[in-house]
């Protein structure tokens, strides 16, 4: 079975996303509603660039060319947040939670990351950075942001995603241009981390 077809079975059909497909070319209406992939010019304006994946694709890549919208693939993530609903076990969903590196690797990961901050950007906005099952996790509670335990992970087009368990928190922000990391979107990305835990702090007394 080719991943696109496992994902399609076992993942979108239980949670009813209709747009979410490695084979989006068999969508109908797709070309009405994809939207292309800007890129900043030096100016500060925007012009398209090609797809970065051939449609169709020759294969069913794992780390890519996955096509969805922003309220199917937040509705994906919200499963997470949820202990798995049916989708995942609990015990499956807090494995992709557990810090799986080595401490030497760990080390070094985060030595890395602290000197190449479009790469922390893409992990974590805190200061020390681990992985699960596919995911960047945040070490250390961030000051007026999330708590040490929540997942990330950034998209090469300004995609970005974290789930903050201790919270209750599924946050997602959807860009569609490069380079990766723009500084405008790491602004706004920020700006918005910042609000959303100030209302939560707020709501909560």
């Amino acid at each position: 079975m080719k991943l696109g077809d496992f994902i399609l079975k076992n993942i979108c059909r239980p949670l009813g996303l209709e747009s979410t497909t490695k084979q989006p070319e068999l969508l109908p209406h797709f070309e009405e509603k994809r939207v292309d992939i800007g890129i900043r010019n030096d100016d500060g304006a925007f012009s398209t660039v090609p797809e970065i994946f051939p449609i169709p694709t020759p294969d069913d890549f794992g780390g890519a060319s996955l096509y969805s919208t922003p309220r199917e693939f937040t509705r994906f993530l919200s499963v997470l947040l949820g202990g798995g609903r049916g989708i995942l076990g609990q015990e499956s969903t807090d494995e992709i939670f557990r810090p799986q590196l080595a401490p030497l690797v760990r080390e070094q990961l985060n030595a890395q990351v602290n000197t190449a901050q479009p790469m922390k950007w893409m992990f974590t906005t805190g200061n020390v950075v681990n992985f699960g099952l596919g995911v960047a996790i945040t070490a250390e509670d961030v000051p007026g942001g999330r708590s040490a335990g929540s997942v990330a992970w950034g998209g090469h087009t300004n995609t970005h995603w974290w789930i903050d368990r201790k919270n209750g928190v599924c946050a997602t922000s959807f860009f569609h241009h490069l380079p990766p990391c723009d500084p405008g979107v790491v602004s706004i990305r920020d700006e918005f981390e910042e609000r959303l835990y100030e209302y939560l702090k707020e709501a909560t007394g």
